[in-house]
């Protein structure tokens, strides 16, 4: 890419020059797109987990469907309003109590253990709460890639 400058000319290669856009995108980009996948691949798991717990203690696979049935309907549900909730906060701030509220949720779920399997609604809560922290951190993420990333790499 040719810059000119009144007298001179400077030529700039994005993927050179540590000054570019493009070059600083790439550090954080990265990092987004590693903490979406962590986050995602996460929350399956812990949502498959607890519906096939229930599903085999119970011995039956409706106990699954219900889990995964009201996770996400609360999604949908959570969809109405958590956007603008994102929109007023910071979002990096965001991301990462997003992401702190989900190891709490976590840490609940393994401190309780089995406890945690013995009561469908304790454990149909925890599969909510950890929902509302995935919810609030995929809507931040999309904002924060569309801010932090160039026109030409946001997708």
């Amino acid at each position: 890419m040719l810059l000119e400058f009144p007298g001179r000319s400077v030529t700039v290669d994005p993927f050179t020059n540590p000054n570019s856009t493009t070059q600083r995108d790439s550090g954080s980009a990265n990092a987004l797109l590693t903490a979406v996948v962590v986050s995602s691949i996460g929350d399956l798991l812990f949502d498959l987990y607890v519906a096939w717990a229930l599903a085999t203690k119970y011995e039956t696979i409706m106990a699954a469907a219900g889990v995964i049935g009201a996770s996400l309907l609360f999604r949908a549900l959570l969809a109405f309003f958590l956007g603008s909730v994102v929109d007023r906060l910071k979002k990096r701030a965001a991301l990462v109590a997003a992401n702190v509220g989900s190891v709490l949720v976590l840490a609940v779920f393994l401190f309780l253990g089995d406890a945690a399997l013995e009561s469908v609604p304790l454990a149909v809560g925890l599969v909510l709460a950890n929902d509302v922290f995935n919810e609030l951190f995929s809507r931040a993420y999309v904002v924060a890639g569309s801010i932090l990333l160039s026109e030409d790499r946001f997708v």
